[in-house]
């Protein structure tokens, strides 16, 4: 049976084929093992839109999925668990989110008090981790409007001054010290205020370090991503602003992430002041500055980096402060000559809402693109994968995965995944046969280079026993409406037809029509898994249509 930790990141694997990219890399990307205690496993995402979302629409999939590869039953529970690095020296254990206290404003308790056991929620990184769900029940910390006590003992009485420590004579008895708890907040952009464990001043917000594993010695390089590795080297290299701003863009998990982190450690190690955050990040930090009223800090430190490099520069359009903001940020490390490095998600002019003048600015540098890559760096990424897991992958198997197109990076480590556990699991040594499995279980199959509306049809038609006739008819039986909307979803992913093309083919449908079948089954394949399955048996047939 597998360890926790792999049962996790297999399951993850098997998501990520299972639901589509945009779901997976919104809701589960980032999530992680925290803890795990006799069939429950914490599961750490990112924020708490994540964790209602997924209690909400995935739990059961999720729960179903991790079991079959853990091999028994297991439950879930998503938490978001942030340390605010306000004391670095503390174990990152603690209460997650404890609820604020009455109204009524009561000292904490003395030091020789025992701590109530199930007064909070612990979690424990060890194997034996302990979740106790009770609620706080001994008075907490009040409220931060409540602050100012008027009633409160001296401060020279020890037992009643919970934050500075009176001196204790030798001779007198030492009474137990209370576990210092660590500080916990979490950034909820469904409310106006960051929710924390207790009153306080805020704390800085820490900035996404850089991941050592992201190197440019471990990029694997190929005809579609060689020329932005190279522009990004001599970026690193440089002592002088070069070609700036650098723009690197390209779809999601082709590799952009991995050299703006390659770019920052090599400007690191050459003693330039380097700041490495994604949009999102640079957003909440805004809105965190403005209500603190400290945004001359923020500018300040922004606005002297020597290379400030922007993840998911994207995110920032159409947010017009943050665009603003990130505008005069921009100028003054450019008059300071400071080198600047973002990555989107497609060029600044294929930005929906962008900043006319960000627009101007980020073209005005190196736009250096990346691709999906070819069947070569296919086989080289699973083979140092494999390699970095320190599993011993036959050739022929190697091959065989790398054979399978896929349009991004996580596919092909998902792929990898699902092979490697399948083997471990069911006792199967690795072959071709078990890679053939594997893909025929959970992978889309690959898009044809020419498909057309018409074959889209005919293969939606033949799936549901219908014919022709009956798709391009008015009839409005339930059976009908929805073959029809699958087509309407299918042609419009499958093809390059314009709504009204596919409209026209349908019968003369008005675009309208096209567009409102196409998002009602977008809207559906995240929650509804036999659609899923459905579209990938269509796909199948498509795919197989004869010339």
């Amino acid at each position: 049976m597998l360890e926790p930790k792999q049962a996790w990141q297999a399951t993850l694997g098997q998501l990520q084929l299972q639901l589509n990219r945009a779901t997976f890399d919104t809701w589960l990307k980032g999530s992680e093992l925290l803890a795990y205690d006799e069939g429950l496993f914490t599961i750490r995402v990112r924020h708490a839109y994540a964790k209602d979302w997924l209690d909400r629409h995935l739990k059961h999939l999720i729960t179903q999925t991790l079991s079959t590869i853990y091999g028994q039953a297991a439950q879930v529970n998503f938490v978001v668990f942030l340390p605010n690095r306000k004391h670095p020296d503390l174990p990152e254990t603690g209460p997650l989110f404890a609820e604020p206290a009455g109204e009524a404003a009561e000292p904490t308790p003395v030091a020789s008090e025992a701590p109530d056991p199930a007064a909070r929620v612990v979690i424990k990184t060890g194997a034996a981790a302990d979740l106790a769900p009770a609620r706080p029940t001994s008075p907490a910390v009040p409220r931060p409007k409540r602050r100012v006590r008027t009633k409160r003992p001296a401060a020279t009485d020890p037992a009643a001054t919970p934050t500075a420590a009176a001196p204790v004579s030798a001779s007198e008895p030492v009474a137990p010290a209370r576990a210092v708890e660590p500080d916990y907040s979490e950034w909820d952009p469904r409310f106006n205020e960051i929710r924390r464990s207790h009153p306080g001043p805020l704390p800085p917000l820490e900035m996404p370090r850089l991941d050592r594993r992201y190197t440019f010695a471990s990029f694997v390089t190929g005809p579609g991503n060689r020329f932005a590795w190279m522009a990004a080297q001599a970026v690193a290299e440089s002592a002088e602003p070069k070609y700036n701003p650098l723009v690197i863009y390209g779809d999601v998990g082709l590799g952009k992430t991995h050299l703006l982190n390659a770019i920052g450690q090599a400007c690191a190690a050459a003693g330039r002041q380097v700041i490495y955050l994604t949009a999102e990040a640079f957003t909440n930090e805004l809105v965190a500055a403005i209500r603190a009223k400290t945004m001359d800090e923020f500018r300040a430190r922004h606005r002297s980096a020597g290379v400030l490099l922007i993840d998911d520069f994207h995110f920032l359009a159409g947010k017009t402060s943050t665009e603003e903001e990130f505008f005069h940020t921009f100028n003054t490390i450019y008059a300071n000559h400071g080198q600047i490095v973002v990555a989107c998600n497609a060029q600044p002019r294929d930005i929906p809402g962008l900043d006319v003048r960000l627009r101007a600015r980020l073209e005005g540098g190196l736009l250096a693109d990346l691709q999906a890559p070819d069947y070569e760096t296919r086989l080289q990424i699973v083979q140092a994968k494999s390699d970095q897991q320190g599993i011993a992958l036959p050739v022929a198997v190697a091959e065989a995965i790398a054979r399978h197109e896929v349009s991004n990076v996580h596919e092909l480590e998902g792929l990898l995944t699902q092979v490697t556990a399948r083997a471990t699991l069911t006792k199967q040594p690795l072959t071709e046969a078990l890679v053939a499995q594997v893909l025929q279980r959970t992978a889309i199959p690959p898009k044809r280079r020419k498909t057309n509306v018409a074959d889209v049809l005919k293969a939606t038609a033949t799936y549901h026993q219908l014919s022709l006739d009956d798709l391009l008819s008015k009839r409005r039986t339930k059976e009908v409406v929805r073959a029809r909307q699958i087509a309407m979803y299918l042609a419009r992913e499958e093809t390059d037809a314009s709504l009204p093309q596919i409209g026209e083919a349908l019968g003369g449908r008005n675009h309208s029509t096209i567009l409102h079948g196409y998002q009602k089954i977008a809207g559906e394949i995240a929650l509804d898994e036999s659609l899923r399955q459905e579209l990938n048996r269509i796909r199948q047939q498509l795919y197989h249509l004869p010339n």
